[in-house]
């Protein structure tokens, strides 16, 4: 599995993900996000129907200092700050 470990900064509050699947195979993604001492997990799964999927992350609470996001290894993911939902990203910060 790959991780991306991102802290949240005072500017930017989202993120716009995009995946890349080298395969067919469906696969599951895990974020894991960090609220003081607590971390929460949300599992998504993902088949071959959604070849190329996007979403946007965004931070749930105040408390909320970070996340990780935990993928296959044979997934390319790329990450964008973005600070408004309307704004279409075009330079990432993460690709691996």
């Amino acid at each position: 599995m790959k991780k991306l470990e991102h802290i949240w900064d005072n500017e930017f509050f989202l993120m716009h993900i995009e995946l890349e699947p080298q395969s067919d195979k469906s696969y599951f993604i895990y974020i894991k996000r960090k609220l003081g001492y607590e971390i929460l997990v949300e599992e998504k799964h993902f088949d071959k129907t959604n070849s190329s999927p996007r979403f946007i992350i965004s931070r749930t609470h105040p408390k909320e200092k970070g996340l990780i996001i935990e993928y296959p290894d044979e997934i390319i993911l790329t990450a964008y700050k973005i600070d408004d939902r309307a704004y279409y990203p075009t330079q990432y910060f993460y690709r691996f």
